[in-house]
């Protein structure tokens, strides 16, 4: 089985990405290029910046939740 980044189909540097924080207990993994693994990384963590500074309106948020869910990148 080929190893192919779920979101941009490259076959470059991929990593498993646990769909569920490893601290949590997750183990559930996708298959991610370095590129996209970060800009998923840094998405998270500006998205936890914007909620707590409000920056964000909620139906805003949620839509981006839903959106990661999809993915299967939340649970």
């Amino acid at each position: 089985m080929e190893r192919l980044c779920v979101i941009c189909g490259s076959r470059d540097r991929i990593e498993e990405h646990h769909t569920k924080p490893r601290k949590l207990g997750g183990k559930k993994t996708i298959l991610l290029c370095n590129k996209c693994h970060l800009d998923i990384e840094n998405v998270k963590v500006a998205i936890s910046i914007m909620k707590k500074e409000r920056k964000v309106s909620i139906k805003r948020f949620r839509q981006i939740i839903d959106s990661f869910e999809d993915l299967g990148l939340v649970n």
